[in-house]
């Protein structure tokens, strides 16, 4: 402190004369250089020498202060002055170095007291010449590596900044022609390929070039800079990305552009260009698939069509894709042609199977509507963009597709109606018997005009009373899956209490014996005489209608039993009040009790 304040006193009392013109005295400047301050003492250094040019010493401690500067500086803000300090010291070295002789540091030795050193061999302190040639050539080599250095330095951070910024600007030309993830990915082409590559180049290099700025930043030593690069992932390129970095600071935190541009590119490569090529061939797929089925009539199986895992591929990067939408549509046309054949295929006539398939075909038509009408009405003028590389390839042009999903459409519409028609027809069936040219009726409100009345609706076979020629007889048909009868019989009924006007107090009973025999019988709820009037009768596919009987019974009807051991028939019949009686009949229709 009182160095300090001695040095300050000595700089107002001595150089006080010299801020009014005096000359400066080599001998008070020299105070302040060997005090090593260099800041008060450089003006009046430069002021000496522009007034001397042959003292030695002034030329050394110039270069000395030039040499300070050139240290201090610092090495990325002020690199150009970092240079001309360099190029400055080594300049009052070079003025310095020819005026150096024994004679000048004999003469002059107390100018050169920073060299004073201690002779080992006599013990003795004093300056050598040597010394101080050894001391500049030093001075001057580390000088020259440290603007060389400062010079790479100023290169390489320069390379690294601007490098980043080119990646910065790439990456923002790159991703503002998409408005998501999706878009890049599904147009992805070669120009995209091209400038993703680049990209990564561009921003490898930008590395490199700040990891050699680090490797000559730790060569120069303490320099006041330790950036250390954190990386940062860009996972959504709409938010993250954009923004520049600030070189300077310390935590630096750089976008991964690299990073990202290689996985984009691993995915375009790996996953998305493959992919396009598997739509083409899985559209063929389907061409052909419905091809066959229009040339040689074939079952196809549509399952192993939609479990193919581009539908989750497709998905991957597109909720609603495009292809998907149309294979949907075509496979569930497959599917419905592939069940037009197998239609034709039917040998069995079973109407109830023929509805059900028909009901089956209606799903399915209503499906390919609903498909085609979404695919008709999707955002062409996004998916023309999104999909180009698979409408090029496989259609041509967007146009050819949704003319494809339109046509389908009315392809949909049309069979509609017609299937709409044939199960009307097909539910129709259900409620007539056909025989020869006769439609019997198995519904129980019949037009008036029909000669059919049914008494007896059952699963397997029918039974009532046909009026022809004025007369009432019996009838029986079987009633079969295609609604034709293989088994009919007429037989007698009682014309006393079945009568035209009676038919609605008539009623039925019938028991089937497996499929062979059926045994049919009607009674009246009106009693003559007290009993209630049945008759009853056997109809086998043997013979046809084997008996016919008409009888009276005190109760009324209500379940017939056949032993097959003694082929007789009991009939269990039942009065108001609950007691019940059998009547029992051999196997020729003969009452026995």
């Amino acid at each position: 402190m009182i160095r300090t304040t001695v040095i300050f006193l000595f700089i107002v009392t001595v150089f006080t004369g010299v801020a009014f013109g005096q000359k400066v005295k080599y001998k008070d400047l020299l105070v302040l250089l060997n005090a090593r301050q260099y800041d008060q003492a450089e003006p009046f250094l430069k002021r000496y020498l522009a007034e001397t040019s042959d003292n030695a010493s002034a030329y050394l401690f110039m270069g000395i202060i030039y040499q300070e500067k050139a240290f201090k500086s610092d090495v990325l803000k002020q690199a150009e002055g970092v240079i001309s300090f360099v190029d400055s010291a080594v300049f009052f070295y070079n003025k310095c170095l020819p005026k150096l002789t024994d004679k000048e540091i004999k003469k002059n030795d107390e100018n050169y007291q920073m060299y004073t050193r201690r002779d080992l061999r006599t013990g003795e302190f004093g300056i050598k010449l040597s010394d101080i040639q050894l001391d500049l050539e030093t001075r001057t080599k580390a000088l020259y590596e440290r603007r060389d250095r400062v010079i790479l330095l100023r290169k390489y951070y320069q390379d690294a900044e601007a490098g980043y910024v080119r990646s910065n600007s790439l990456f923002k030309s790159l991703t503002n022609s998409f408005n998501a993830k999706k878009e890049l990915i599904l147009q992805a082409d070669d120009t995209l390929i091209f400038k993703l590559e680049r990209l990564s180049t561009t921003f490898d290099s930008s590395q490199l070039s700040f990891k050699n700025y680090k490797t000559t930043l730790q060569s120069l030593g303490k320099t006041g800079y330790n950036q250390v690069v954190d990386l940062q992932e860009i996972k959504d390129f709409k938010k993250e990305g954009s923004s520049l970095a600030d070189f300077m600071t310390d935590d630096l935190k750089l976008w991964d552009y690299a990073g990202w541009a290689r996985k984009t590119l691993r995915i375009i490569k790996d996953e998305v260009y493959p992919h396009r090529k598997e739509l083409v061939a899985f559209d063929m797929q389907i061409n052909k698939m419905r091809e066959k089925i229009r040339k040689d009539s074939v079952l196809v199986n549509t399952q192993e069509l939609r479990r193919n895992p581009l539908f989750d591929e497709l998905k991957k990067w597109d909720t609603d894709p495009m292809p998907f939408s149309l294979f949907q549509m075509k496979i569930s046309e497959l599917e419905y042609t592939s069940d037009l054949v197998a239609e034709s295929f039917l040998t069995d006539k079973d109407v109830s199977k023929k509805i059900g398939l028909i009901k089956q075909q209606q799903i399915l038509l209503k499906n390919i509507d609903s498909l085609a009408t979404v695919l008709v009405n999707r955002d062409w003028t996004a998916d023309a963009v999104n999909y180009r590389h698979f409408i090029a390839d496989a259609y041509g042009t967007p146009v050819v597709i949704k003319n494809l999903g339109k046509s389908t459409l009315d392809f949909a519409r049309r069979e509609t109606a017609l299937k709409k028609q044939e199960l009307e027809d097909n539910m129709s069936l259900l409620k007539w018997v056909i025989s020869e040219s006769d439609s019997i009726p198995l519904f129980q409100d019949v037009p008036d005009e029909s000669r059919y009345k049914p008494l007896i609706i059952a699963e397997t076979h029918t039974a009532g009373v046909k009026q022809s020629d004025g007369m009432l007889t019996g009838y029986f048909y079987t009633v079969t899956p295609s609604r034709t009868a293989d088994l009919k019989a007429i037989f007698p009924v009682d014309s006393v209490s079945i009568k035209q006007r009676e038919l609605p107090l008539i009623k039925g009973l019938s028991l089937a014996v497996t499929d062979q025999s059926y045994f049919i019988l009607f009674y009246s709820e009106s009693k003559v005489d007290g009993n209630i009037p049945v008759t009853l009768a056997k109809i086998s596919r043997v013979s046809g209608l084997e008996w016919s009987s008409v009888f009276s019974v005190g109760f009324t009807p209500v379940e017939l039993k056949f032993a097959s051991s003694s082929g007789e028939l009991s009939l269990k019949t039942v009065s108001p009040d609950g007691d019940s009686k059998m009547v029992v009949l051999d196997k020729t229709g003969n009452r026995l009790q």
